[in-house]
């Protein structure tokens, strides 16, 4: 009997370190095709939300500039005449002066903003599909002009 406890136990274990492995494998991003390679910062999955360092996503997306700044803590997005602003702490994008409401609110980590994955591809015109089995974000973003 004693052997039985332990057999199962060992196999609950280890259960639930693969377990624990899988919830800390990293966030892919694949864009068109092509991985993305973070190099600041690797994405994160925070409350159920793919979050992603700025900068390299909405440059990898077709932005043609993104402007950080510090003391109010916004980020401004040009794209496609367009400029997008960013603030962390708030749950709204702003579009050329229109709000646009987003699955949370920007936060700062490691000194990078990171954004939800979602709003940020959608607000760029990008369609994402999400692989959980796999933590893969498929993003479908359209030809940019530049």
């Amino acid at each position: 009997m004693k052997r039985w406890r332990w057999v199962l136990g060992a196999v609950l274990l280890a259960g639930l370190c693969m377990g624990m492995s899988a919830a800390g494998a990293p966030v892919r991003v694949v864009v068109n095709g092509e991985e993305v390679t973070f190099t600041s910062a690797q994405p994160v999955i925070l409350s159920g939300r793919v979050m992603l360092p700025l900068r390299e996503v909405a440059m990898r997306l077709g932005a043609e500039a993104v402007r950080w700044d510090p003391e109010t803590q916004t980020a401004a997005i040009t794209y496609e005449e367009r400029i997008i602003r960013l603030r962390v702490g708030r749950p709204w994008a702003t579009v050329d002066r229109a709000a646009i409401p987003m699955e949370t609110a920007p936060i700062l980590r490691a000194g990078r903003m990171f954004v939800p994955l979602r709003s940020l591809a959608e607000t760029l015109g990008a369609k994402v599909h999400w692989l959980p089995e796999e933590r893969t974000a498929v993003i479908s973003a359209p030809e940019t002009s530049r």
